[in-house]
Order: C-alpha cells, then sequence, then structure tokens
C-alpha cells in the first residue's frame, strides 16, 4: 500500500488548482470589470490596487506563469471593436514531461477545465480533450 503519491502526481494536483483559481479569477475580473470583458494579461489578475489594471485575486507567484513545475499562459481573445475581451484560454504545461508533470490542463471562457494526458498540449474547446468531471 502507498501512503504518498508520487511528486508528479502531487505537482498535477498542486496545477490544477491553479488552474481552476485562474479560471475563478478570470471570471471575477469578468464581473468586476464589465467594460473590459475578460482580462488583457494574466498581470491584471494578480496584486494591485483592486482596480481593474489589478485586482488582487492571485498571488504574484501565480501572476507570474511558473508554479509547481508547470508553465501557465493566459491568452486572451481579441477584443471588439468596444475594446471588450469576451474569449481567453488557460494552458499549464508541465515543464519537464514525466518529471515535473504528467498532464496537461487547460481551460477557456466556459469555465470547464480540460486535460491532455501526454502533458504536451492541451484543447479547451468542445470537442477537444476531455473535460474533467
Amino acid at each position: 500500500m502507498r501512503l504518498f503519491a508520487p511528486p508528479r502526481c502531487v505537482a498535477s494536483a498542486t496545477v490544477l488548482k491553479k488552474v481552476l483559481c485562474l479560471t475563478s479569477a478570470a471570471i471575477q475580473y469578468f464581473v468586476q470589470c464589465p467594460a473590459n470583458g475578460f482580462p488583457a494579461a494574466l498581470a491584471n489578475l494578480g496584486p494591485g490596487d483592486g482596480s481593474c489594471a489589478a485586482v488582487s485575486a492571485i498571488d504574484s507567484i501565480l501572476a507570474s506563469g511558473i508554479k509547481s513545475g508547470y508553465s501557465i499562459t493566459y491568452t486572451p481573445g481579441a477584443a471588439n471593436a468596444a475594446g471588450l475581451i469576451s474569449t481567453y484560454t488557460i494552458l499549464a504545461l508541465s515543464l519537464t514531461v514525466n518529471v515535473t508533470g504528467q498532464r496537461a490542463f487547460c481551460s477557456r471562457q466556459d469555465g470547464v477545465i480540460h486535460y491532455n494526458q501526454t502533458g504536451t498540449a492541451c484543447d479547451a474547446t468542445v470537442l477537444g480533450d476531455p473535460s474533467l468531471q
């Protein structure tokens, strides 16, 4: 009987929580800053004065884009004519697959978290990689 999970399983669980946190933070930003829609950059979710420039929804380490052996990328969609961003993608890839983590994780504006078992890419579209249940 194994009492402890291997480190890469722990890293995957930790980064999954961070993707969930970022997804919630993006939705919080959308509600708090309706004229902007979703944030233009990960830094807009980070520490600051609580304005739309930095809503303080995540810590500075997560805002840096590297956490628990994963690279976390936030990509906003194109802004419309009014400057509103209505889509985004969050992608978390292991810095070294099978060493710092096994799976890749991603989400987009619908809030659904997806995973890719190979850890090299992740597709958050409806017909893309499986979603977490």
